[in-house]
């Protein structure tokens, strides 16, 4: 009772910090920025070193809670992955259109 408690409290005070606006949302600037971030070096070595953080927790075994937050977490990690992949074929498909 008391934990569920102190993470209400906890999240409410990481959604103070971040204050998103959701009805002032540039999706121009989200294909841009999921372009750009395909290529990028370090935003390639995030992806490997949490998905095999992620990996590494499934492989010990873990409770049924546990598991499946696990595997929504690496759900999202390759979805964002995915996203930014979309994204650059489908702007140098786009590129390659207008050369031709």
């Amino acid at each position: 009772m008391i934990l569920k408690m102190l993470i209400k409290i906890l999240f409410f005070l990481l959604d103070l910090t971040m204050r998103l606006e959701y009805t002032k949302i540039n999706k121009e600037a989200m294909v841009k920025w999921l372009y750009s971030s395909y290529k990028d070096p370090g935003l390639e070595a995030y992806f490997k070193i949490e998905d095999l953080r992620i990996l590494k927790h499934l492989a010990n075994g873990l409770e049924n809670r546990d598991y499946w937050i696990y595997i929504g977490r690496r759900f999202q990690l390759l979805k964002i992955y995915d996203d930014c992949r979309r994204e650059y074929e489908l702007k140098t498909a786009k590129e390659q259109k207008v050369k031709e």
